[in-house]
């Protein structure tokens, strides 16, 4: 949202679990996680914090509600996008 030159952005952060046929056709988002990061860097704090307050731990709710998803649907291929990598629940 702006340009390269701007430094400063309205960045979202985005976290989709999208469903599929086995033949490939999409069902839909199944699951999603919308955020924004601090404005402060954090880096230097992030190791001591626990778990549950670092955005990473949203990639582990992510997995684990597609891996929900996947059980209730066993014939479904379940993708869950995070950190710009997707993870197959099958």
């Amino acid at each position: 949202m702006g340009t390269v030159k701007i430094k400063t952005r309205a960045e979202y952060l985005l976290q989709p679990t999208v469903a599929f046929t086995p033949e490939g056709v999409n069902l839909g988002v199944v699951g999603l996680e919308v955020w924004q990061r601090p404005e402060q860097p954090v880096a230097q704090q992030r190791q001591n914090k626990p778990i549950v307050e670092k955005e990473s731990y949203r990639w582990l709710q992510g997995y684990q509600g597609a891996c929900a998803f996947k059980q209730a649907c066993p014939a479904t291929v379940v993708v869950n996008m995070a950190d710009d990598r997707a993870i197959n629940a099958s």
